[in-house]
């Protein structure tokens, strides 16, 4: 529904609404399923033209060489500041997605 508040028509939220009308009409599945499948079939493409791409990701690899190894960053007085920003980002079933690279 992330169109609605803002009254940008998404193609997704057609689709919810020919499920549930607005106005408590009878629901078209055929029309809903219809678009559904073409949302399926963009999905499809798109993932096609993805793994065409990629398909040679590992001549891009990046080499950093025998000698490197992370570090942890002191954060000195800032490290409260950088939990809690951490905690309140990343909670399970949040908004926002974590990186993984702070888990740890």
């Amino acid at each position: 529904m992330i169109g609605v508040t803002a009254r940008i028509p998404v193609f997704t939220t057609q689709v919810y609404y020919l499920v549930f009308p607005p106005s408590g009409g009878l629901p078209n599945y055929g029309m809903s399923a219809t678009f559904a499948m073409l949302i399926v079939a963009i999905a499809l493409v798109l993932m096609f033209l993805y793994t065409r791409i990629t398909r040679r990701a590992e001549k891009y690899t990046t080499i950093t060489g025998k000698g490197y190894r992370s570090r942890p960053i002191d954060l000195g007085r800032f490290r409260y500041v950088a939990f809690w920003r951490r905690s309140l980002l990343c909670y399970p079933g949040g908004d926002f997605a974590c990186p993984r690279s702070s888990l740890g």
